[in-house]
């Protein structure tokens, strides 16, 4: 098993093995590991999207939101965009495109048995042949030629500006209708360019950062780089298949192929815990709670509580042990006490809650524990007119008006998570609220059915300039650059009568392993002890959350 690709799209990275093997980069309360998403010997491609693509050796495509959802067949390439997908077919020479515009079909934009490469900049489509030629994408069909230089061998996009490659290494940039040459070194290899900006490889490994009009700065000199990959960040890859990551700090550091847990206990179905706690015993061996959680254990909330609640039973004579966190929405936290998966959960649905009570799921009573406080977040452009003074009905309505209107740049477009989560359940809410069920329709051009956890869903919003309902916490825990590219339009306060108020109460499950110590992790948090964990939890120097009234 080896390396064969690496894909990167915003803070997303993905990497392919040779034996069908995917990995995701998942950032985690500040720690960064990979995680097995998929693993089919007949996996082809990666295309670096928000959602995610993969192509298959048969040609079909599938988008991965939790899990893969086949969309697409008879590929060759595929790449992708915001949310959209291109393919190309090598058989037909036909040049496909699926989108918000094209309602999730599949429409041909060009017919080029000699397809080579594609990429967007700011939105706009260009096109790579095998012949050198590039052009630009007008309509359907129609594409305007901008070069015809036979030695064109590579197109990338820092998202700004398009540059070239040509076989001699030459590298340019096109400068309104002009290129402007800005790299002449003839052992130029590789290009690559992303947000965090332009790179080249050159063929004894060296890479090299572009800095201005013919200026280049070495990044990093060892001589078994192999491949590059930017995104909001950079990445290199060497001939062992390891993969480095370019800090802030000018160094790149090594991503270790390490296991996203640790010592991950299986589930009684088959389900393993996103992360485990050992209260900085690492000698202690067995997982004695389990704690099902989203938001806050992607904040870092759950493994503060849990390594708190370690070192406070072992103050009181009782030997280590592991917390672990289950990641999983409201509904699916309750699902997993009904399972025995995990003995207590974390839910913000007073509903649901009440009849897992009555349905024996959980015991009575639920415990409150935190208050969370979800907020409307959107694209700096607000083409809504959002008006942060209003209250959270007539935000809800002017998105609505504006997104039916669709007469703004950007489209006004809302994601919802769409998975029975807290979060979904609330934002579905709103819109009845408002009088509005714009799920209900066959194909909604701006309400975004996007199906994933807390702080993926937020960077998909920020990248694909879309309004959404999130939290703080979770707003807090993405990185800055996601935080860049949103404003915070509506918050909501401790207010018990505010509608963005979300109360997060602590269920023990009927089927907990250890009934008892359930219980007393539950009568421990809500005490004062477990309340000042929660109170003084801060994330980037600002408090997360509000202790129970």
């Amino acid at each position: 098993m080896s390396f064969s690709q690496i894909a990167v799209v915003d803070q997303e990275c993905y990497q392919l093995l040779s034996d069908g093997t995917v990995k995701q980069l998942v950032h985690e309360s500040n720690t960064e590991s990979w995680k097995v998403i998929d693993k089919n010997p007949d996996n082809a491609q990666i295309a670096g999207n928000v959602p995610v693509g993969l192509r298959l050796k048969n040609g079909d495509v599938y988008r991965f939101v939790r899990t893969w959802n086949r969309i697409g067949s008879n590929a060759t390439m595929l790449w992708g965009w915001k949310g959209s997908f291109w393919q190309w077919q090598k058989g037909s020479g036909k040049l496909w495109y699926e989108g918000y515009d094209t309602h999730g079909k599949w429409e041909v934009r060009d017919t080029n048995p000699l397809t080579k490469d594609l990429v967007s900049v700011q939105g706009a489509i260009y096109q790579l042949s095998e012949d050198g030629k590039i052009t630009h994408y007008q309509s359907p069909g129609s594409w305007n030629v901008i070069d015809s230089d036979g030695t064109n061998t590579a197109i990338v996009t820092d998202n700004k500006t398009l540059f070239k490659m040509q076989k001699n290494g030459l590298i340019y940039r096109l400068d309104g209708q002009k290129w402007e040459r800005i790299g002449a070194d003839l052992r130029t290899v590789e290009i690559a360019a992303g947000d965090a900006g332009l790179f080249q490889r050159q063929k004894d490994g060296r890479l090299y950062k572009y800095v201005g009009q013919t200026s280049w700065q070495l990044s990093d000199p060892h001589p078994d780089n192999t491949h590059l990959a930017i995104a909001s960040s950079a990445y290199r890859v060497n001939s062992k298949g390891e993969i480095y990551i370019l800090r802030n700090n000018g160094i790149w550091e090594l991503l270790k192929d390490t296991p996203n847990n640790t010592s991950p206990k299986e589930s009684p179905v088959g389900v393993q815990p996103e992360q485990v706690y050992d209260g900085g015993y690492p000698n202690s061996s067995q997982v004695l709670l389990r704690i099902g959680n989203g938001a806050a254990g992607q904040s870092g909330l759950i493994q503060d509580l849990g390594e708190a609640f370690i070192k406070y039973r072992v103050a009181h004579g009782f030997p280590p042990f592991k917390v672990a966190w289950y990641k999983s929405d409201t509904t699916e936290s309750i699902r997993y006490l009904k399972d025995g998966i995990v003995d207590v959960a974390i839910t913000y649905t007073p509903a649901a809650e009440d009849i897992a009570i009555k349905q024996g799921i959980a015991q009575s009573p639920s415990h409150y524990l935190f208050r969370e406080h979800l907020m409307v977040v959107g694209p700096k452009s607000n083409p809504a007119k959002l008006n942060p003074t209003s209250d959270i009905i007539d935000v809800m309505t002017a998105l609505y008006t504006a997104a039916e209107a669709g007469n703004t740049t950007p489209p006004v477009r809302f994601l919802s998570r769409y998975d029975k989560s807290a979060t979904n359940i609330k934002d579905s809410e709103l819109w009845i609220k408002i009088g509005q069920v714009p799920w209900a329709s066959k194909y909604s051009t701006w309400y975004h059915q996007y199906v994933a956890y807390p702080t993926q869903a937020l960077a998909a919003a920020a990248a694909l300039q879309e309004y959404t309902l999130t939290d703080w916490g979770t707003y807090l825990s993405v990185d800055k650059s996601v935080q860049q590219q949103l404003i915070i339009y509506k918050r909501g306060s401790d207010n018990a009568g505010d509608l963005l108020l979300m109360p997060a109460h602590l269920l023990v499950g009927t089927k907990a392993q250890d009934l008892a110590l359930a219980k007393e992790f539950a009568s421990w948090a809500t005490s004062q002890e477990g309340q000042t964990v929660i109170k003084e939890f801060r994330k980037a120097s600002e408090l997360v959350y509000s202790p129970a009234p």
